[in-house]
């Protein structure tokens, strides 16, 4: 699949929140209802709310459609700045910032104080915490844990919370539980100045602070100047690790998040050349990438020729990272539109840039906070000088907030191979399609394109395809086209190839019919006796209800003999032949070859050139002469078997069989059942190695026992311990051939002749002296030629 026209969100909507003075967003975040709230300063009286002092801190919360829900001012007779806020798993809204002085009954303990307040969700306030020595305390970030907890962080240059400074400025940390109480404060700092400028939680629970030193901290030496840095902290407070980032000039961190694979991402400004990346300009954003450890995986720089500085960053629930700030210039391709303007830029989790977007009007524009919501939009707040989008500026500076729909391509999900049988009408491929947009059409291109239609992405042909005559520039019946979704500015597109496939168009014919080169299916209709035959494709050949000889010829072919006695010959390949009623035969050449009978549908024989087993139904076996030793096998019928000259192996299985064999070294298995077996020439083998096979009550006959000319042998499993001639015998049933076979002349594994009237008999004992007519073999060899001895039996 390919993607064209990869470009910039497009801008959903744009909200101007401001009086006649000056008014700044500085944060901005989701809660899980969707809605918007940011947070910032006015210096006058906003949407009806009167201004207690000089500046006062503003929460202003919006729907999801940009329409304000309301706005909340927060401040005492001096000033007061919000500059973070962050909502909690209880839907509360936190803010923290700093004041010049009391502030909701708290008093203020020096110059500045940082404070955090908490709202519930609609507004109304449920308290105020003042943090601050008899100094400076700033609070610049905060956001919530796990567990509840609020995390802020800032800077003081004094002591705090009995915390001793180390220099002129600490970062500081200080947790919160939800009532307010405050669990505990870390100063974080060397004998410079160190600020703390965000702070998150990941989702082990560990806080992490960015910021900026001018001097070393925690062991790790500076670069130069002014260098950002990254500390984890535990959950209780207790430090894990701090690193440095920083070049020999300025280096400032503003921004950090963490990834859903654990890393932490950390954004600013450089004024030199960062981890081997080049500077374009004065100041160049950067984006760093730190694995969990504190290893650092990559950074990139942004910007141009000049100013760009970075202020937020977020990550998206597809693992992207957004970056939110300012340039002066021209940046990625975009045109700056005057002055300085807000910028937003995509990056993915390896570090590879997607896009930038420019936000700005003719003069001033500046991203300070941006944010992702549930629904995948892009939201970005600060503040301009100038009107925006098409809103009017309420005075000198106005907050902004904008929501950006990330308009990615089209993704499409059908397969790129579709298969359509000919002469077919209807569905042959249907595109489906993923997009941000739910407006998406569908069109065409490719090789083969003037042969279909496309609606809605139902694909069809003009004209019903025809195997026969294949339509396609290959003329091969493959067909090639291009499917392409658009939501109006994006594209995708993918190949797909169609596979026309062969319907069978049968032939039918009432005399002798022979397939040409394409044809593969003939019926052979009337009563006639003709025949079919078939060619070098997988044919299928039906017979009539006359008697039918179905030739196959190569190829893997069905044939299916109907009524009358019929002749299936499959040819080469793996063939299916299935007689159906009469007497049928089969002419088998291939170990894939399949016999199908069913039962009560005559008498059917196959003939072979393979070793082969009879399949159920099907009645007699003949071997074919070739020139390699074959074998033979009946199933539970009365098979009647018959081989070639060669050496065979001929096994009855179950029934009364007629085994025949002619010339060669054969071994014959009557099994169950009282058969009729014939060596023929050559040295023969009878097998009784299971002496049940030929019992007083189903005798085997042995026509043609020769030990003269020939060697034939019975095949037993235990070698014979003595040969008897016992002489005539009353009748052919157990007291009489018992009273002849005793203990003393028919012992244990003894073999012995007798005669009743004409017929000359062999019995095989088992191990058990004397005779027993439900395991001592009896098998008539009257006829035999020779003479018979214990060395007449070999063992297997």
């Amino acid at each position: 699949m390919t993607v064209t026209n990869v470009n910039e969100p497009s801008v959903i909507w744009t909200k101007l929140l401001g009086t006649s003075s000056y008014d700044w967003a500085s944060s901005l975040t989701t809660g899980s209802d969707g809605a918007i709230y940011v947070a910032g300063v006015t210096g006058g009286n906003l949407d009806g709310q009167v201004n207690s002092g000089s500046y006062d801190g503003f929460v202003t919360k919006y729907n999801t459609d940009g329409t304000k829900a309301w706005t909340k001012l927060l401040g005492g007779s001096s000033y007061d700045y919000a500059n973070s806020l962050t909502t909690g798993s209880d839907g509360a809204i936190y803010v923290a910032g700093y004041t010049g002085g009391n502030l909701d009954g708290q008093v203020n303990s020096g110059n500045e104080d940082a404070f955090v307040t908490k709202y519930n969700t609609d507004g109304t306030k449920a308290w105020t915490k003042l943090l601050g020595g008899s100094s400076y305390d700033i609070a610049m970030s905060l956001t919530t844990g796990s567990d509840g907890a609020i995390y802020v962080a800032g800077y003081t240059d004094g002591n705090l919370d009995g915390q001793v400074n180390s220099g002129n400025n600490d970062a500081f940390v200080t947790k919160y539980n939800t009532d307010g109480t405050k669990a505990w404060t870390k100063l974080l700092g060397g004998s410079g100045a160190d600020y703390a400028n965000s702070l998150t939680t990941g989702s082990d629970g560990a806080i992490y602070v960015a910021g900026s030193t001018n001097g070393n901290l925690d062991g790790q030496t500076n670069s130069g100047g002014v260098d950002s840095f990254v500390t984890k902290y535990n959950t209780d407070g207790t430090k894990a690790w701090t690193k440095l980032l920083g070049t020999s000039g300025a280096d400032y961190a503003y921004s950090l998040t963490t990834g859903s694979d654990g890393a932490i991402y950390v954004a600013g400004y450089t004024y030199g050349n960062l981890d081997g990346q080049v500077n374009s300009g004065s100041y160049d954003t950067f984006v760093t990438k730190y694995n969990t450890d504190g290893t650092k995986a990559w950074t990139k720089l942004l910007g141009g020729s000049g100013n760009d500085i970075a202020y937020s960053l977020t990550t998206g629930s597809d693992g992207a990272i957004y970056v939110a700030g300012y340039t002066g210039g021209n940046l990625d391709g975009q045109v700056n539109s005057g002055g300085v303007d807000a910028f937003v830029t995509k990056y993915n989790t390896d570090g590879t840039k997607v896009w930038t977007k420019l936000l700005g009007s003719s003069v001033n524009d500046y991203a300070y906070s941006l944010t992702t919501g549930s629904d995948g939009a892009i939201y970005v707040a600060g503040y301009t000088s100038g009107n925006l989008n098409g809103q009017v500026n309420s005075g000198i500076y106005d907050a902004f907030v904008i929501k950006l729909n990330v308009n990615e391509a089209p993704v499409i999900t059908s397969p790129a191979t579709a298969t359509f049988a000919e002469n077919g009408t209807g569905t042959v491929y249907t595109v489906t399609a993923t997009s941000t947009s739910t407006n998406l059409t569908y069109s065409l291109s490719g090789t083969d394109v003037n042969l279909f239609n496309i609606n809605n992405g139902v694909v069809t042909f003009k004209t019903a395809p025809n195997f026969e005559v294949p339509g396609d520039n290959g003329a091969n019946n493959v067909y090639d086209i291009n499917v392409i979704a658009s939501d109006g500015s994006l594209t995708a597109t993918q190949a797909v190839v169609i596979t026309v496939t062969d319907v069978n168009d049968i032939v039918q014919s009432s005399v002798s019919y022979t397939l040409n080169s394409s044809e593969t299916d003939l019926a052979l209709i009337g009563t006639a006796n003709i025949d079919g035959t078939g060619n070098s494709l997988n044919n299928a050949i039906f017979g009539n209800s006359g008697n039918n000889v179905l030739d196959g010829r190569a190829g893997a072919d069905s044939l299916f003999g109907n009524a009358g006695d019929d002749t299936l010959i499959g040819g080469l390949g793996a063939d299916t032949m299935t007689g159906g009623i009469g007497n049928d035969w089969y002419w088998v050449d291939d170990a894939g070859d399949s016999v199908i009978e069913y039962a009560n549908e005559g008498t059917d024989k196959v003939f072979t050139s393979i070793s082969y087993t009879l399949t159920a139904n099907v009645e007699d076996l003949a071997l074919q002469e070739i020139a390699a030793n074959i074998n033979g096998t009946g199933n539970i019928l009365n098979n009647t078997i018959t081989d070639n000259s060669k050496d065979n192996i001929l096994d009855g299985g179950a029934g009364n069989d007629i085994i025949r064999a002619s010339g060669g070294n054969d071994t014959l298995i009557g099994g169950l059942g009282a058969d009729t077996l014939t060596g023929g020439l050559g040295n023969d083998r009878f097998v009784y190695t299971n002496l049940t096979d030929s019992l007083l009550g189903g005798i085997d006959i042995i026509k043609d026992f020769n030990n003269s000319t020939d060697t034939d042998r019975f095949v037993v499993t235990t070698a014979r311990s003595v040969f008897n001639n016992v002489g005539v015998v009353s009748g052919l049933n157990a007291t009489a051939i018992g009273s002849k076979l005793t203990t003393s002349n028919f012992g244990a594994n003894a073999a012995a002749l007798f005669t009743i009237g004409s017929k000359s008999y062999v019995a095989i004992n088992d191990s058990i002296a004397g005779f027993n007519a439900l395991s001592d073999a009896i098998v008539d060899i009257t006829g035999y030629k020779g003479t018979l001895s214990a060395g007449s039996f070999v063992t297997v």
